[in-house]
C-alpha cells in the first residue's frame, strides 16, 4: 500500500489533531455489509481505540485501534476496525409517512453513540408505514436503498472515514468513476464518460477486468459473490395470459420428490399470476403471510413439515418456498450466508433471465422480495440441495 498513516489519541469522532506514523506491512481487508480492518506494523506505541487514518490517492480508511501484539524487534503489529461498526447497534422503531431521508435521521437519533446527521441528503420517496424490531441502523440503511431502488432511484449508504454515514444518491454520470462493485440490475445508463479501464475486486480477488477504447454501459449496483451464476435461460412463460395448474412442472417435482400437498399449495397460488416473476413473487407473499419463524438450527420439518406447521426457522422456510417454486418450474438454490456469529439460508431465484434474492425466513419485521439480505455479512455458499 502506497499512502500515508495518521493516528489521533482522541477516541472520539469527529474533529481531532492527527500526527503522521511511521509504518510498514499495512493491509485492508474491504468488506461491504460489515466493518472492514486493517493491519500494520509500526513502532510506534499506540494504545486500543485510538483513531487511526490512512489516506491515499485513491484509499481513504478511518477506523479505531482493536488489537495491539507485540513483534519481532521494536515493532507493534495494530489491528484496527472501521467505524462501520458503530452503526451495527440495534434499535427498534416505526414511521409512517416519512422519506428515507426523514427516516434515517430519526434512527440515527436513537443511538446512544451521538451520530451526526450532516451526511444524510434530502430524498424524494415517501414510505408509508415501515416498521423495524430490533434490527441494526445499517441494516436499516441498506434497506432504505433497496425501498428506493424499488421506487427508481439508486441511493448508496456508506460510512466515511470520519465515521459519518453518508446516504445519497448515486448520479447517474459520473467522470472518472472507479467499479468497485457492479450487479445485473435491470435499469442501465449510458455512462459513456466514465473511464474504460477498470477492474472489480471482491475479498480482496480480481474477479473481472477490462479495458477498452468504446464507452461503457455502466449498471449499478454490487457484486454478491464472486461465484459465477449458470448461464440458462427462463425454462416459464412470460406471455401475458393466465397461467393454470398446466404450469405443473413434472420433472422437477420427481426429481426433487416434492410433496404432492406442497406441489397443490403452490399451483393454486400461482394460477393467479401471468409471468414466472409474478407467479414467485405471489409464492413469497403467500409464505411471508402465513408462514412464522421459529428459532432452532438446522433442517427440522422440511417443505411439507413447514407447510403443515405452519412455521420453521430460515433453513425451513427457504425449503418450502423453494419447493413450490420449483413445483411450477422456477429454477432455485440454496444460499448459505455464514459468519463467526452463526449463520442464515435463503433462496435465490431465476427469473426474468437472471438469479434474485427472496427471503423469507427471518425474525425481523423486515422481509426481502427482489433484494439482498444485508444483515448478515461473510462468506456465502450455494447448493441445490441443502447439507443439513
Amino acid at each position: 500500500m502506497i499512502g500515508k498513516l495518521y493516528y489521533s489519541h482522541s477516541t472520539n469522532r469527529g474533529s481531532a489533531t492527527f500526527t503522521e506514523l511511521p509504518f510498514h506491512d499495512a493491509s485492508i481487508d474491504w468488506k461491504r455489509t460489515e466493518a472492514s480492518t486493517m493491519s500494520f506494523r509500526s513502532p510506534v506505541k499506540l494504545a486500543e481505540a485510538d483513531r487511526i487514518r490512512y489516506k491515499s490517492n485513491t484509499l481513504d480508511f478511518g477506523g479505531q485501534i482493536y488489537n495491539i501484539k507485540k513483534s519481532v524487534g521494536d515493532d507493534y503489529t495494530y489491528e484496527v476496525i472501521s467505524y462501520l461498526r458503530l452503526y451495527h447497534d440495534k434499535v427498534t422503531c416505526s414511521f409512517k409517512n416519512l422519506t428515507s431521508s426523514q427516516i434515517l435521521k430519526k434512527v440515527l437519533k436513537l443511538s446512544r453513540n451521538n451520530f451526526s446527521t450532516s451526511g444524510i441528503k434530502k430524498t424524494s420517496v415517501i414510505h408509508s408505514n415501515v416498521k423495524w424490531e430490533n434490527t441494526s441502523i445499517w441494516d436499516i440503511a441498506q434497506q432504505l436503498c433497496w425501498l428506493e431502488h424499488q421506487a427508481g432511484y439508486e441511493v448508496r449508504a456508506k460510512v466515511d472515514a470520519n465515521g459519518t454515514l453518508l446516504f445519497n444518491y448515486i448520479p447517474k454520470q459520473q467522470v472518472g468513476y472507479s467499479f468497485t462493485n457492479v450487479l445485473d440490475y435491470e435499469e442501465s445508463y449510458d455512462s459513456s464518460d466514465i473511464i474504460t479501464k477498470f477492474h472489480i475486486t471482491f475479498d480482496g480477488k480480481v474477479v473481472a477486468s477490462a479495458s477498452s477504447s468504446k464507452d461503457l454501459i455502466a449498471k449499478w449496483g454490487y457484486v454478491s459473490d464472486s461465484e459465477e451464476c449458470e448461464s440458462t435461460s427462463d425454462t416459464g412463460s412470460n406471455s401475458s395470459s393466465k397461467l393454470d395448474v398446466s404450469l405443473k412442472n413434472d420433472a422437477m417435482i420427481q426429481k426433487y420428490n416434492i410433496n404432492s400437498k406442497v406441489v397443490n399449495q403452490a399451483l393454486s397460488i400461482a394460477k393467479k399470476g401471468n409471468s414466472q416473476y409474478q407467479n414467485l413473487k405471489l409464492l413469497y407473499e403467500w409464505c411471508n403471510k402465513n408462514i412464522g419463524y421459529s428459532s432452532y438450527a438446522n433442517t427440522k420439518y422440511k417443505a411439507e413439515g413447514t407447510l403443515s406447521k405452519r412455521k420453521g426457522n430460515c433453513c425451513d422456510n427457504a425449503h418450502l418456498l423453494i419447493a413450490m417454486a420449483r413445483s411450477i418450474g422456477i429454477k432455485a438454490r440454496y444460499c448459505h450466508a455464514k459468519n463467526g456469529k452463526g449463520g442464515h439460508i435463503y433462496g435465490e431465484y431465476y427469473v426474468k433471465n437472471k438469479w434474485i434474492v427472496v427471503d423469507t425466513g427471518t425474525k425481523s419485521s423486515s422481509k426481502y422480495w427482489n433484494g439482498h439480505w444485508n444483515g448478515f455479512g461473510g462468506t456465502k455458499k450455494r447448493y441445490e440441495t441443502l447439507p443439513f
